[in-house]
C-alpha cells in the first residue's frame, strides 16, 4: 500500500488505513450509543484484525520466517494479509452479533462502516509513480569502479537506498544479502547514500556478508528523485526499468522475498 511521510515519521498506509476506519468505527458506535447500551468491544475486533493479518502472513511465507524465527515478532516489516485480517474482524462480528442481540443494530453499522472506509483506501492506486523510468545515472563503487543503471534493464531490479549510520539499514542488510544469494537471476544494487568510500568500506568489514554492488550516490541524489523521506527506501524496477514498487523501512527476509516474487511474476512475459 506504500508509505506516507509527515515531517520526521514515515508511517504505512495500510497502518494509516486501520486507523481511519478503526475512528470512523468509534464515531459511528457514539452517534449510535444511547445511555442504555453497552460499548462495542473495539479493541477486540481490533486485535482480531491484526492477529489474523499477522499470523496469515506468518503462514503464507513460513519458509522465510523459519530461518529467523524471531522475525515474526517484528511487525515493523510490513509483513500483513489484510484481507484476511478483514475477515476475521467479521468472523469475530457474526460471533458478538450472535452473543449479543441488543447491540447487533449499532454493531453491524460501525463494522460496515470501518470497511467501508478500508475497502475504499485499498482500491486508491498503491503507488502514483507507478511505470515511472528508472532515472539514468552513472555510479561509482566502492573500489571507484565505474557503472551505470543503464546496465540493469533486462532484468528486474531492487535499488536499496541505505547508509551505515541508519539502523534499520544495518538490520535489514543480512536479510538482503542472503536474499542476492538466492536470486542471482534479479540485479540487487545498494546504494549508499551521501557517504565517503572509507565509510562504506568500514560497514561492509563489520558486516562480513558478502554483498555486491554496492554503488555510491554521495549527493544522496536518488533520495531526492524518488522523494524517499527516511532510510532504507528499497526501490523495485520491472525487467524494462519501470518503477513497480516503493517499500520505505525495514525489510524482513520473508517480506524481501515476498516482494521479489511479485516483482519476478509482474515481469514474466
Amino acid at each position: 500500500m506504500g508509505m506516507t511521510t509527515i515531517g520526521p515519521l514515515v508511517l504505512p498506509n495500510a497502518v494509516l488505513l486501520l486507523l481511519a476506519a478503526l475512528a470512523t468505527a468509534l464515531l459511528v458506535e457514539r452517534l449510535l450509543r444511547t445511555a442504555a447500551s453497552p460499548r462495542l468491544p473495539d479493541m477486540l475486533l481490533l486485535c482480531s484484525a491484526l492477529l489474523g493479518a499477522r499470523t496469515a502472513y506468518v503462514l503464507m511465507n513460513l519458509p522465510a520466517y523459519r530461518s529467523q524465527p524471531w522475525s515474526v515478532f517484528n511487525i515493523r516489516d510490513g509483513g500483513w494479509s489484510w484481507p484476511v485480517g478483514l475477515a476475521c474482524a467479521w468472523l469475530v462480528t457474526a460471533w458478538l452479533l450472535y452473543r449479543r442481540p441488543a447491540q447487533r443494530r449499532n454493531l453491524l453499522v460501525a463494522m460496515s462502516a470501518a470497511s467501508l472506509v478500508w475497502l475504499s483506501g485499498v482500491l486508491l492506486p498503491a503507488n502514483p509513480d507507478a511505470g515511472r523510468p528508472m532515472h539514468e545515472q552513472r555510479f561509482a563503487d566502492v573500489q571507484g569502479e565505474p557503472h551505470q543503471t543503464a546496465s540493469l534493464l533486462g532484468k528486474p531490479t531492487v535499488v536499496n537506498l541505505w547508509a551505515s549510520w541508519c539502523p534499520p539499514c544495518q538490520r535489514e542488510m543480512p536479510a538482503f544479502a542472503a536474499v542476492q544469494a538466492e536470486h542471482p537471476d534479479i540485479n540487487m544494487v545498494f546504494l549508499n547514500q551521501g557517504e565517503t568510500p572509507a565509510a562504506v568500506q568500514q560497514f561492509l568489514d563489520r558486516l562480513g556478508q558478502p554483498l555486491e554492488h554496492v554503488w555510491l550516490d554521495p549527493a544522496s541524489e536518488w533520495s531526492r528523485i524518488y522523494g524517499s523521506g527516511a532510510l532504507p527506501t528499497t526501490l523495485f524496477f520491472d525487467a524494462r526499468g519501470k518503477l513497480a514498487g516503493v517499500r520505505m523501512g525495514e525489510l524482513s527476509r520473508a517480506t524481501l522475498t515476498d516482494h521479489i516474487l511479485k516483482l519476478k511474476q509482474q515481469s514474466a512475459p
